[in-house]
């Protein structure tokens, strides 16, 4: 087993839906390349994808009326034709930013697979699968949840199956991209813990002999971290962040489409009208629209572990006793530096990735779905006392 055997079968996805392109160099396992061949497939599926993209686009701008839900109301309908344009848009982004970044994307691949198979042994291969099966069924979940809810909107064939599969790809792909990066930042953190446990296990050493030792190891495990963390500062957030970013986004928007349905229209159905079974059938589509998505949120802004990890090197090196030489000083500049952590992963810059930003996102959802349920019943009422 090679060091890309654990997170081959994402590079194989992400090869099948035409994202990134890439060949494995046999002499030099860990080493991860876009061949001449890769650029061009590259190039055609985005060529492809954009086009198809763009002409859903300019079919929703065309004739935005085939995209409304019969059951909504004038704003439900507005707010549903816009998240889907703005999927459309977030999607496109995607393969573009993609495209300008494979080569960074690239390096990070190989340098964090070739540390995982270098110093941890490939020890994640069992973890990544897992999560590979849950990116599966969650992706299954949306196709299901999707042609149901739009079937049982009543549209048409063509709209139908063109919002279905435009919603069920866009989780598709982020959910992917979503994974991807969890399995990354578990590396890291996996290797940032390995060196903490070294370096707690140079401190601790009982020998008098071994002070020079302890300092050397010390050091070396120090320049290890700092080479971890300049790798989750710059480039993992660099490649990752803007799409984090615009995943983010999207999710914020798209959020509130099933609990405003459910407030404003299942709430209000008539059963012996509609039906028991329609009106399960509503709500059970309902609940399951968002969960694909807030599982990877919550995957993503769950990633704290590696600050976490990042902080128990400070915690450690408070413990070396105090030799006089010059390891002391240099432990102390790296105390002070330490004492006001910066946030090591971040969407680009625009906010942490951490548990504090998952509240404040289903906080700003909640707000929202609010200001919906406002805005139509401010439209209930102007119809009232048009018809008075």
């Amino acid at each position: 087993m090679f060091s890309g055997d654990e997170l081959r079968v994402y590079l194989i996805s992400l090869k099948c839906i035409g994202l990134l392109y890439v060949t494995h160099d046999v002499s030099q396992p860990y080493r991860i390349y876009a061949s001449d061949l890769d650029h061009t497939l590259t190039v055609v599926g985005l060529t492809l994808l954009q086009l198809f993209i763009w002409v859903a686009f300019a079919q929703l701008l065309r004739m935005p009326e085939t995209f409304t839900l019969p059951q909504y109301t004038a704003v439900g309908n507005t707010y549903f034709v816009i998240n889907f344009g703005v999927i459309c848009i977030v999607i496109s982004l995607i393969y573009l930013g993609f495209y300008a970044s494979r080569q960074r994307l690239l390096a990070v691949l190989a340098f964090v697979l070739y540390h995982n198979h270098r110093d941890l042994r490939n020890c994640h291969a069992k973890r990544f699968l897992k999560l590979y099966y849950m990116y599966v069924g969650l992706t299954v979940i949306c196709a299901i949840t999707y042609t149901g809810a739009f079937r049982f909107a009543n549209l048409r064939i063509v709209p139908s199956i063109l919002l279905s599969f435009i919603h069920t790809y866009s989780f598709l792909l982020i959910g992917l991209i979503i994974i991807l990066y969890s399995c990354l930042t578990q590396i890291l953190a996996a290797l940032l813990h390995l060196y903490n446990r070294e370096l707690l296990a140079a401190i601790t050493a009982v020998a008098t002999p071994g002070v020079t030792r302890t300092a050397t190891t010390t050091i070396n495990r120090l320049y290890k971290r700092n080479q971890m963390l300049i790798v989750c500062h710059e480039q993992l957030n660099s490649v990752f962040g803007p799409f984090l970013a615009l995943i983010t986004a999207l999710c914020l928007m798209s959020a509130p489409i099933a609990p405003f349905f459910l407030i404003t229209i299942v709430f209000k159905m008539d059963v012996k009208q509609i039906g028991l079974l329609n009106i399960f059938k509503a709500l059970y589509t309902c609940l399951l629209w968002n969960i694909p998505w807030a599982a990877g949120l919550i995957m993503v802004f769950r990633q704290d572990i590696v600050r976490q990890e990042a902080n128990k090197t400070a915690k450690i090196l408070a413990k070396i006793p105090r030799t006089g030489s010059g390891l002391d000083k240099m432990v102390e500049k790296f105390l002070l530096k330490n004492l006001r952590q910066q946030p090591i992963l971040t969407a680009y810059g625009f906010f942490a990735l951490d548990k504090s930003t998952l509240f404040k996102l289903f906080t700003a959802i909640f707000t929202y779905m609010v200001i919906l349920v406002q805005f139509k019943e401010m439209e209930n009422s102007t119809k009232s006392l048009q018809k008075s």
